[in-house]
């Protein structure tokens, strides 16, 4: 009996699952109007904006490529490499302009993606005919833990309270600090709990990041490193210099492959500002494969 759940446990991990599949039960949460375009902008300047953007009164807008909305839709958005697809549609841009019932975004979902995410998981099955597949892999990832149990970092305080997104004026009506992430170097943040400080990592790091600190809460912290050295053996991102102009070709790169070899090492910075330690450890990571995708239909 044992061995015959886990034989269907293994084919449920592996088998497609077409985006209306993954919702919550009953297939409730989806948009109440939506409209998908064909995007004017260029794939190669998605990196320079904030294409995707969650608006009061349940609204949804996005200009990003398909493949970053697939991705955002089920919750891979803030993971290095975890989405894989070869079909050339998914780097094409789209233009979303959708929105939801009122208070529909605070359902409650029965996984730990919001009902957001849910509803764009139903508009791109609908628009798209997209299909997923969900496996595991090894892979090295950057471990992050605390070097002592009972004393934080200089540079790292806890925020009473926890920190407040949007602007500095919202942050003061609800008299709590503001979420704040600045820096490629010189690093200032303030973030909800450290998993999201991981998931800054992993973008910076362009590699898995496991947050084993422990710490709970929300924590503003300081430091300096050289970005390039995040990563012991780093992918380089390059840019299509046929699609754009090789100037600007040239800040792009510097930009997404960043070197300040005047300060210190990022495992050296973590130890002594945050008292973390950094270990490089093969780790299980869940990957999604975009197996189908199909022009965009009419809305």
């Amino acid at each position: 009996m044992r061995l015959t759940v886990i034989l269907a446990a293994v084919v449920l991990l592996i088998t497609p699952v077409r985006a209306q599949q993954q919702a919550a039960p009953a297939g409730t949460l989806r948009f109440a109007s939506a409209s998908v375009e064909a995007s004017e902008l260029d794939g190669d300047f998605a990196v320079l904006s904030r294409d995707i953007r969650i608006g009061p009164g349940d609204q949804f807008e996005a200009n990003a490529t398909l493949r970053r909305l697939v991705e955002y839709a089920y919750g891979f958005d803030q993971r290095w490499d975890h989405a894989r697809g070869s079909e050339p549609l998914l780097d094409q841009m789209f233009f979303v302009s959708a929105r939801a019932a009122p208070g529909a975004f605070d359902a409650d979902t029965l996984d730990d993606l919001s009902a957001v995410r849910h509803m764009l998981q139903h508009l791109l099955a609908d628009r798209f005919n997209v299909t997923v597949a969900f496996n595991e892999e090894t892979r090295t990832a950057l471990v992050l833990r605390r070097a002592s149990a009972t004393a934080f970092g200089p540079r790292l305080q806890p925020v009473p309270g926890g920190c407040a997104d949007g602007s500095q004026a919202d942050a003061d009506a609800r008299g709590l600090a503001r979420c704040l992430w600045s820096g490629i170097d010189k690093v200032k943040v303030v973030a909800k709990d450290f998993d999201q400080v991981a998931a800054w990592i992993s973008r910076r790091a362009r590699m898995d990041v496991v947050n084993e600190t422990g710490l709970i809460g929300a924590f503003a912290f300081e430091t300096v490193f050289d970005p390039s050295t995040i990563n012991p053996n780093p992918p380089q991102l390059t840019i299509d210099t046929s699609r754009v102009d090789p100037a600007l070709a040239r800040v792009m790169a510097i930009q997404l492959n960043p070197q300040y070899p005047l300060d210190p090492p990022f495992a050296t910075a973590m130890k002594s500002d945050l008292d973390l330690v950094v270990t490089y450890e093969p780790r299980p990571a869940r990957v999604m494969l975009i197996t189908h995708v199909e022009p965009l239909r009419e809305n």
